[in-house]
């Protein structure tokens, strides 16, 4: 039983390192999405701001001349336009790589493991005392990954209901639950495919 939890440890410690990177990488994307959003939003009013000047100040007084004027109006235009053509790259759909969705499923599949395991290890003790600790152990095992199984099942619902939503709205593109393993294994044999062509 001792190398089961040694496992499990070892498991839990990989998926969670893996998981802290993720997440560190998605709060800088996510940062970085606010930033295109407020820039191309306080281009967006300065350009609403001068067309509700009065007309005696359209144009400008001391400094600004009807060129300056265009110039900085299609400076602010230029902000808005790249901005969200970043947020656009950046957001495409589907919303994008979820690992939780690939997490979940691999987590029941492990406990449910380790609990057919020790159940299975319950039968061949040699002492009541060793089957019995054995049993709790699988109970323990079962019941996390009942909890995993009822999540991934959260998790499905969600993103069924994003797919309905883009249906409603019209948005082509359509969310897949294991399609974050196809973006990996396209990511990874582009690379091979770029490093082969390099060579």
């Amino acid at each position: 039983m001792t190398d089961a939890f040694t496992v499990v440890t070892g498991t839990f410690g990989i998926l969670g390192t893996v998981g802290g990177i993720t997440s560190t990488i998605t709060a800088v994307h996510a940062s970085g999405v606010r930033r295109h959003v407020e820039r191309a939003h306080g281009a967006s009013a300065l350009l609403n701001d001068l067309d509700t000047l009065p007309a005696a100040h359209a144009n400008g007084t001391r400094l600004i001349t009807p060129a300056d004027e265009t110039e900085l109006r299609g400076e602010l235009s230029r902000i808005v336009r790249e901005n969200a053509a970043a947020y656009a790259k950046q957001n495409p759909t589907p919303v994008g790589f979820d690992f939780a969705r690939v997490l979940m499923p691999g987590y029941f599949i492990l406990f449910a493991f380790f609990a057919v395991t020790a159940f299975i290890a319950a039968h061949h003790q040699k002492t009541e005392a060793d089957a019995v600790t054995q049993r709790v152990a699988a109970g323990v095992f079962l019941v996390f990954a009942l909890v995993f199984l009822v999540i991934t099942g959260l998790l499905h619902e969600r993103m069924l209901k994003r797919n309905d939503a883009r249906r409603i709205a019209g948005t082509p593109g359509r969310e897949y639950y294991f399609g974050p393993i196809a973006e990996i294994w396209q990511y990874v044999a582009g690379a091979i495919r770029k490093r082969r062509a390099r060579q």
